[in-house]
């Protein structure tokens, strides 16, 4: 079994787990859920993400469903890809991953820019991030549960970072 997922193939995985679908209906859960708000999934990498799926043997296309376009491809997962998505879902939930931001590579660079300039990034990057949360603030309330909570889980990390901006801001511009 592929012991590996990309996590644009593991959120098109889990769709199909939930209910087996075409690309259109996939797109349009997608759309629903705001998924491309907290996941890695472009709009036209469904197809090209089902294939994958496919090729490892995680899913399969089901006797093809004809509509007044023409056939449609319903994929639904294989026996292999139900356990290895269940198996994905528990590593996810229980290991912390390392997350690698470019604003940790941009403050370790600080003394090759204009600190005046760097500063007036930072208070950009604040007011980008408030609007991000107001957005967040009304996807939080979000049913069921564990969908408005991944948008919570959004909203503590962004407010923990704009807590730390007021701090940078503070102690970077003591230096300027």
């Amino acid at each position: 079994m592929e012991a590996n997922l990309t996590k644009a193939e593991y959120a098109v995985l889990g769709l199909l787990v939930e209910k087996p679908a075409h690309g259109w209906d996939l797109e349009q859960v997608i759309e629903q859920r705001n998924m491309r708000d907290w996941t890695e999934l472009a709009f036209s990498s469904i197809y090209y993400v089902l294939k994958r799926l496919q090729k490892k043997d995680l899913v399969q296309i089901l006797p093809t469903e004809k509509t007044g376009k023409g056939t449609r491809k319903v994929y639904m997962p294989t026996d292999t890809g139900r356990s290895l998505h269940s198996d994905t879902t528990l590593k996810f939930l229980g290991e912390p991953e390392n997350l690698y931001p470019a604003l940790l590579l941009g403050l370790a660079n600080w003394m090759a820019v204009d600190p005046y300039k760097a500063l007036g990034m930072l208070t950009q990057r604040k007011t980008a991030l408030l609007a991000i949360c107001d957005d967040l603030e009304m996807k939080s309330k979000a049913e069921p549960v564990f969908v408005g909570l991944m948008f919570d889980y959004s909203l503590v990390h962004l407010k923990a970072e704009l807590d730390w901006i007021e701090t940078a801001l503070t102690r970077l511009g003591d230096l300027s």
